[in-house]
Order: C-alpha cells, then structure tokens, then sequence
C-alpha cells in the first residue's frame, strides 16, 4: 500500500511539473495558430493561458486528494471489528 502511494505522489508531481513548465502560448502557436487567417486576432489572452497551466495542475491535486480519502475510507472499513451496534 506504501509502495502505490508512493507511486501515486511520483506519478502526480511529474505532471505538476509537466503542467508548470510547458509553455501554453507556444503550444498554441505551434498547433493552433495555423488554422486561423489571423492568428494574433485569435491567440488567447494571457490569464487564458495561466487558467490553462493552473487548473489542470489544481485538478490533479483534487483528484489525488479524494483517491487518498477514498483509499483510507475503504482501509478504516477493512479494519473495523465486526460487532452488533
């Protein structure tokens, strides 16, 4: 259990940092610009591009924290004597 933690915490701040260090402008430059006649007319603003780099990053925290509540909801559960209430 120890071990798919730890797993887990890896897995998560390699795409922390994967989401913190791509550059979303260029990306957009790179694969979407192409597509428009006018690409400055079309490029997202600049706190688009920050709500691009943080919301992923806030979602990878959210999902990690509620597979951790969830894992030990399902630990306490496991543990728990059986007994008349």
């Amino acid at each position: 259990m120890i071990g798919a933690a730890v797993f887990a915490g890896a897995f998560t701040a390699a795409f922390l940092a994967l989401a913190l260090f791509v550059d979303p402008r260029a990306l957009w430059w790179r694969f979407r610009a192409r597509h428009f006649q006018h690409p400055e007319a079309h490029e997202p603003s600049t706190p688009s591009f920050m709500g691009r780099r943080v919301v992923p990053a806030g979602r990878r925290i959210g999902v990690q924290a509620g597979q951790r509540s969830a894992a030990r909801d399902v630990m306490d559960d496991c543990h728990e004597s059986p007994g008349v209430t």
